[in-house]
Order: structure tokens, then C-alpha cells, then sequence
């Protein structure tokens, strides 16, 4: 729960409003229990139009909404508060989607956290990337930070080849770039 909680703390800094979809209803309790007294926690519940006037009439601009809806997101068609969602952030409470937000990713980089989910286990790690991550990293870069905290060395492709190539020599039957990439998922992306 401390983790959910920590998590929204950080997505709160960078956005007003949070939209938390939660189809099995497997988070009420964690969003019942989230303790920021700064934002207003709205459970939507066949409320929309009642919620998005409470939002939308509330006297401060900067107020900040936690807006839990223990459903599956509607259609964009159909769905009461798709105006105030496409100001705000859909938060998302996978463990893939907790690793983007530990980064500071947005979600558009989901496939990374699920294909390379290993690496994500690591806060240590977690924590080397989030310092190398710009905002305008694409895929690529991101991959290429990745190895460069798991091999020690500086986020070059140089850098890594140098890395393996200066390696060991006796260990001939060893593959390095396996071992140090293999439980992330990262030696098919080191060889494009």
C-alpha cells in the first residue's frame, strides 16, 4: 500500500488531476487509505456528471482530485469525464505501470517496463535510471541507459563494446553480454 501510496504521491507533483480506473475493485481499499489531506479523493460510482461539477465548480484552481472509478474506463465516447481525463493523468496500479512511474516514464513507454520487468526489481537500479532519464528520450535511449547502469559504464555504445571487450579473456566460454544483460531482456536490443 506504501508503495501505491508513494507513487501517487510523485505522479500528484506533476499533475492536478488523477484518474484511477480499477475494473476488479482491487484497489478501494489502498484508495480509501491514500493519507494526503491536500487532495480531495472522489469515488465515482454512477456519479459522473455530479463529480465533473465538483471538480469543475471547486473555488481553487490548483485543487487536486484523486478520482477512483472501480470500473473499466468507458469508451471515450461515453465517458462523462474524458474532458477532465485528457487534462489530467490516468493513474495505474500494475506492477509494469509502477515501474514507469518509480522512472518517471509516462505510460507510453509501458512496453519497456513489461518486456524488460526483471530490471524493474532492482530500487537501485530503478534509481540510476531515473537520474539518466530526459524528457525526450525515446525506446532506444531509454534500452541504452538500461545497459549502461547494468554494465557499470557511461550511456555510450562505445562505452559498452569497450566494457565487453576488455573483459576476461581466460573466460572464454562465458558469454558477457548474456550474463550481463540476459535477466533483463537487453542482449537482443544491445546487438541492434
Amino acid at each position: 500500500m506504501k508503495r501505491i501510496h508513494d507513487s501517487l504521491q510523485r505522479v500528484f507533483q506533476r499533475h492536478r488531476l488523477v484518474f484511477w480506473y480499477d475494473a476488479t475493485g482491487e484497489w478501494a481499499e489502498t484508495f480509501k487509505a491514500y493519507p494526503d489531506t491536500s487532495v480531495t479523493k472522489l469515488s465515482v460510482a454512477g456519479n459522473e456528471f455530479g463529480t465533473k461539477v465538483r471538480i469543475v465548480r471547486d473555488p481553487n484552481p490548483e485543487a487536486k482530485f484523486l478520482i477512483y472509478v472501480p470500473t473499466v474506463r468507458p469508451a471515450d465516447a461515453d465517458n462523462w469525464l474524458l474532458d477532465l481525463l485528457l487534462q489530467g493523468y490516468e493513474y495505474k496500479a500494475d506492477k509494469a505501470s509502477l515501474a514507469l512511474q518509480d522512472v518517471g516514464l509516462p505510460h507510453e513507454f509501458l512496453h519497456l517496463a513489461e518486456d524488460h520487468a526483471p530490471y524493474f526489481t532492482s530500487g537501485k537500479r530503478v534509481e540510476a535510471l531515473r537520474e539518466l532519464i530526459h524528457k525526450d528520450d525515446q525506446s532506444p535511449e531509454i534500452r541504452l541507459k538500461m545497459m549502461s547502469v547494468l554494465a557499470g559504464t557511461a550511456v555510450e555504445v562505445d562505452a559498452l563494446l569497450l566494457h565487453f571487450l576488455g573483459g576476461n579473456v581466460e573466460a572464454k566460454l562465458l558469454d558477457a553480454v548474456t550474463e550481463c544483460f540476459g535477466s533483463a531482456a537487453l542482449v537482443e536490443p544491445f546487438w541492434k
